[in-house]
């Protein structure tokens, strides 16, 4: 099984959506960073303007820090970074592209309050879960924030996981 806390699954949505606030650049660079790692072939400069360029040398030596630096661009990305015929979108795509099978039980936990991966987009993938014929367990709080959900979340997971290991049946929400 697997457990999912906070989950940001989908990199083509979560990037999109990265993109809409100052606040969530670090995590944009972070992704984009990640994407290029596995495509070398892509070029920062497509995607980024040179404010965007300069921010990136704090993604290889920074840690949190990034997400306050990187929020103080102004205008990072390019108006044609998420076009959708773009290499980096393309290879968000190729990222993107997969759908869950098999009957593995998954432990969910997401928060409606979650700015960095919308409430919608872990619904979204919970519901294709259970369409695959998972075991979904899915637990969804109000008000807690992207990382405070992994806090409240984590110390349920050890139990959890033992019992799977143990052969007992998880919990199923799906309908």
């Amino acid at each position: 099984g697997s457990a999912l806390l906070s989950p940001a699954v989908r990199m083509h949505d979560l990037t999109a959506h990265a993109m809409t606030d100052a606040e969530l650049t670090g995590f944009a660079l972070s992704m984009l960073s990640g994407l290029k790692t596995a495509n070398p072939e892509l070029v920062y400069e497509d995607f980024l303007r040179q404010e965007g360029i300069e921010i990136l040398p704090e993604v290889d030596t920074g840690c949190w820090d990034i997400w306050q630096v990187a929020s103080s661009a102004v205008d990072p990305y390019r108006d044609t970074a998420m076009q959708e015929d773009s290499d980096w979108v393309e290879a968000m795509d190729d990222v993107d592209d997969f759908e869950p099978a098999g009957a593995s039980p998954f432990l969910v936990h997401h928060s409606v309050a979650d700015a960095i991966a919308p409430v919608e987009q872990a619904r979204r993938e919970v519901d294709r879960l259970c369409e695959a014929g998972n075991a979904v367990e899915y637990h969804e709080y109000d008000d807690l924030e992207h990382g405070s959900v992994v806090v409240e979340a984590a110390p349920s997971f050890p139990a959890w996981a033992q019992a799977r290991f143990k052969g007992k049946t998880a919990t199923d929400h799906c309908p």
